[in-house]
């Protein structure tokens, strides 16, 4: 009993680190858009594109307006999906069902069916196959 408390609390230290430091990025950016229900933000910091809840966040910094365009609405599509919410819930459940290998293989299996799910909304909104493969 104690291994598996050891297990549940240090998973869900872990995950609650992991938000501070999302809100962390949030928090320090600027936001430079609001519009459906979410917010742009920019940060200096250098960092990949993500999404949490209602927010994007970009880096400062980004090579081609072009390119952000296709960011931008691919990370519109994991807000307007709530794959925030989902990932959230599935990290809870796989603190509490650590030693379950079945917990992990569908936390991997969401976190890809939400990618497929944003790329394809980014190609039916008009980018092309090629041009968005390239962005």
């Amino acid at each position: 009993m104690i291994i598996y408390a050891l297990g549940v609390v240090s998973l869900l230290a872990f995950r609650l680190l992991s938000a501070f430091k999302v809100m962390g990025f949030i928090r320090r950016g600027r936001v430079v858009k609001e519009m459906n229900g979410y917010k742009i933000v920019v940060s200096s910091e250098k960092i990949n594109p993500f999404n949490w809840m209602n927010y994007i966040v970009l880096p400062q910094e980004y090579p081609d307006p072009s390119c952000a365009s296709a960011v931008i609405r691919h990370e519109y599509s994991h807000v307007s999906h709530h794959h925030s919410i989902e990932l959230l819930a599935v990290d809870i459940l796989s603190a509490f069902q650590w030693f379950n290998p079945a917990v992990w293989v569908l936390r991997h299996d969401l976190c890809c069916v939400q990618e497929f799910q944003a790329d394809d909304s980014v190609l039916e909104s008009g980018f092309g196959k090629l041009e968005y493969e390239q962005s």
